[in-house]
């Protein structure tokens, strides 16, 4: 009987560790990772902010990857599109990894704002991870 109780553990226990393993490897590789600070990732969500500014009308704007208008912290992602949603998001997309970084503002008309990420697990279910949240007139 002892002996069933001590396989039963030892079985117990692997299967535990094979769960925390593919836990931990699905999280890891199934998020994104930008690979900056939290001082960058504010100057990103700062230079997006700057960007909304730069809309005169309501309409969604389409801004050429070229413009001299785009902040350093935003140039530096190397942008292939940039869209921007007044007074609600700037979209940036990208080659590399994370493919795309997007700001938010999070239940209009509050002045909360989440960076994110998305990564190709991601993109496929239309989400994001936030990795900043900033207040913002």
């Amino acid at each position: 009987m002892k002996e069933v109780r001590k396989l039963a553990l030892v079985l117990g226990v692997a299967v535990a560790a094979l769960i925390v393993a593919g836990a931990v490897y699905v999280y890891r590789h199934g998020q994104p990772n930008d690979d900056h600070t939290p001082a960058e990732r504010r100057q990103i969500a700062e230079a997006c902010l700057a960007l909304l500014q730069l809309t005169p009308t309501n309409e969604n704007d389409d801004i050429k990857p070229g413009d001299p208008r785009i902040p350093e912290a935003i140039r530096a992602l190397r942008p292939t599109h940039i869209e921007v949603m007044p007074n609600f998001a700037v979209d940036i997309w990208r080659k590399g990894n994370p493919p795309e970084y997007f700001l938010m503002r999070l239940s209009h008309p509050t002045n909360t704002w989440a960076l994110c990420v998305a990564g190709p697990a991601l993109l496929s279910t239309g989400g994001g991870r936030e990795i900043l949240r900033i207040e913002h007139d």
